[in-house]
């Protein structure tokens, strides 16, 4: 919005990161990155956290973060002061136009409006102003991004409800899926039950997708086991062939033991071939000699088939002399 047209409201809350975390806007072009959001609001001590990093390529994108190189230190946890804002029109005629999430320590386009800064926020508190700010909301864009402010936030009982809600009675797809990716961040028992509730029996395939990958996302020590489940007794095929493989992801033994388990036991041909492709991604998965194996001794020829088309694929020399073996008629 032009200057003058609207009003920013803030505050901040301290929240658990990597020291080579950061949410929000990094730029390459380093004349972008000022001034920081802690410069613009005028506050008297502005850390410059991210100076250590300007000028490594080496960035990750993930869970709404930007992680920039990987040196010794880079993973330690320290405590971020992280702003939280709103863009307000100044007509008093219109709703919010504007969320925002950023490190102190990065830059905020504020478009030259002014500020009004509330300070220091408790988790509760700022978790409070969300669910206000989404529930008098209608725009689909701001409501997604209020969403994602609220799973960045550590995961609380409220958080769960929050995103829990709207994963299972919200209007809107595009925000049940974001609330499903959310829920799997927070690692929480109770997020997982949701997740799975809805695996199994949303009427979106598409949702039901979302949420397979928002349980492969939490720790091992939760999310393989309703993996598992959805893998052997999914009621879709859709919903076992993507539980499958996020298995496969997870280069655990648990994991490839089940996805050999539906190989050579399940009654589906194309339920067994997709377990094939989940175990062929496999980092623990046995790789080419496995592949080998089931082309040799598989009961189903579409699996032999799809072991050799896979194998094809390979560079490993075994695999080559195999298919000149099969080409050969031995």
């Amino acid at each position: 919005m032009p200057n003058g047209s609207s009003v920013w409201i803030g505050y901040s809350i301290l929240k658990p990161m990597r020291r080579n975390a950061f949410i929000g806007a990094i730029y390459s072009d380093a004349r972008r990155n000022s001034p920081s959001l802690c410069e613009a609001l005028g506050l008297d001590v502005c850390i410059k956290e991210a100076e250590p990093f300007r000028g490594m390529h080496n960035f990750t994108m993930t869970e709404g973060m930007t992680y920039i190189g990987d040196e010794d230190g880079g993973s330690e946890i320290i405590q971020k002061e992280i702003g939280i804002l709103f863009e307000m029109p100044t007509d008093k005629q219109s709703k919010f136009t504007s969320a925002v999430i950023s490190n102190f320590s990065l830059h905020v386009e504020l478009h030259k409006s002014p500020v009004l800064w509330l300070g220091e926020a408790g988790e509760e508190e700022s978790i409070a102003c969300l669910i206000a700010r989404y529930k008098e909301g209608d725009v689909d864009r701001i409501q997604k991004k209020i969403i994602s402010i609220a799973g960045m936030h550590g995961p609380s009982d409220r958080v769960v409800t929050f995103l829990s809600d709207i994963l299972e009675d919200g209007k809107l797809h595009s925000q049940r899926k974001e609330a499903a990716f959310w829920l799997g961040q927070t690692n929480s028992t109770e997020a997982l039950a949701v997740l799975v509730k809805a695996a199994e029996s949303d009427e979106s395939g598409d949702l039901r997708e979302e949420c397979i990958f928002a349980i492969s996302q939490m720790d091992d020590s939760i999310g393989t086991e309703p993996l598992i489940r959805l893998a052997k007794k999914g009621k879709s095929r859709q919903v076992r062939t993507k539980s499958m493989f996020w298995l496969g992801q997870k280069a655990s033994r648990k994991a490839d033991e089940t996805l050999n388990e539906i190989l050579e036991e399940d009654d589906d041909t194309e339920i067994q071939k997709q377990a094939l492709f989940a175990l062929s991604q496999s980092e623990s998965g046995g790789g080419v000699d496995e592949l080998i194996r089931i082309a040799r001794t598989h009961h189903s020829a579409e699996v032999r088939k799809q072991a050799i088309y896979l194998l094809g694929n390979s560079e490993d020399e075994r695999a080559l002399d195999l298919l000149v073996e099969i080409v050969r008629g031995r």
